[in-house]
């Protein structure tokens, strides 16, 4: 469960909470407590945090498959197993360099990150974006802490729909 805090009393709540939320201007021992802290009182943060940590899973997945398909094919022609067909070895130090370029393309991979750009306010209002497995959506939690026409219109298109689909 997801749990926000600002006072003393939240405390033991975000302690226990699968994920844990304070606001930089709460006390000290919900800071401490929580496992993620906003350094402003904005809660918009809060959705900027889950989307980026939606965006990194992705960035580490996509190293993480990119590394394996150049392992899986690098390994076994730097030990010779083209050799019976080609008759032609890889010298060891081009095995190297090739080695040392797959890790420089994951890092200048991660390094795409530099360029993310936090969702904007109207967008999260109009789509509703999966984040993190406690089944939250930035409309969700945009509109559950959003007073005005924002929770009312959430209201009107998103209620009708979850109970359509109850039934």
């Amino acid at each position: 469960d997801l749990q926000f805090a600002i006072g003393i009393n939240d405390s033991p709540a975000i302690a226990q909470a699968d994920l844990g939320v304070a606001i930089g201007a709460g006390t000290d021992i919900a800071i401490e407590a929580a496992d993620m802290v906003l350094v402003r009182s904005a809660l918009m943060d809060v959705l900027t945090a889950f989307d980026i940590s939606r965006v990194t899973f992705r960035r580490i997945q996509i190293n993480f498959l990119f590394s394996l398909g150049y392992n899986a094919l690098g390994i076994p022609v730097a030990a010779g197993v083209l050799y019976p067909f080609t008759h032609m070895r890889l010298p060891p130090e081009l095995a190297a360099f090739a080695m040392a370029l797959s890790s420089v393309s994951v890092v200048v991979s991660s390094l795409l990150l530099k360029n993310y750009k936090p969702p904007r306010r109207n967008a999260i209002a109009n789509v509703e974006v999966p984040c993190c497995r406690f089944g939250l959506h930035f409309c969700d939690l945009f509109c559950t802490f959003t007073a005005g026409t924002r929770r009312a219109q959430y209201a009107r298109n998103v209620e009708p729909q979850q109970q359509q689909q109850q039934q």
